[in-house]
């Protein structure tokens, strides 16, 4: 009993180092899955009314990884992806937080969209990219455009306008 509990405390101490480890990787580090993972789970475990703040930070989350990467000369289509994924799930389960915190949700939703388009623009002036990239890059602007208009229309609902 005593070596099976001090194994999995090993494993716990590990896996909980390696996941802190992870939390400031980016998409091209090894723990990046990890980071993910952990992100999922946090999801998974939360409450609903908690979901829509977590997808929103992991929005941002995805935005800073994208400008740092590009800073760098990098992008990564995957994140641009997995940006348009979590923006769109904080705009869907808005509805699940109080009333009161909905539209500051939206409004961040809409500050986050409007930094992304900035950032790609900058990145597609500064970076010579292969053309499918680029296409991607415009997708992710189209994409990131209509999530911030899903967000003021919601907004102008929830505020009568």
């Amino acid at each position: 009993f005593a070596f099976a509990f001090s194994l999995a405390l090993t494993l716990f101490i590990v896996a909980t180092g390696t996941v802190a480890a992870s939390v400031d990787s980016l998409p091209t580090e090894p723990l990046y899955n990890v980071k993910l993972l952990a992100e999922r789970t946090e999801l998974f475990f939360s409450p609903a009314e908690k979901r829509p703040t977590l997808h929103a930070a992991y929005s941002l989350s995805r935005l800073m990884e994208i400008e740092t990467l590009g800073s760098r000369g990098v992008v990564v289509s995957s994140t641009l992806n997995n940006f348009s994924l979590e923006t769109g799930a904080a705009i869907k389960s808005a509805y699940l937080l109080p009333y009161s915190q909905q539209t500051n949700l939206l409004l961040a939703i809409v500050s986050i969209t409007a930094t992304q388009e900035q950032v790609l623009s900058q990145i597609q002036l500064t970076m010579p990219i292969a053309k499918t990239l680029q296409q991607e890059i415009a997708r992710a602007q189209l994409d990131s455009q209509q999530h911030r208009l899903d967000a003021l229309t919601l907004i102008a609902t929830l505020t009568g306008q």
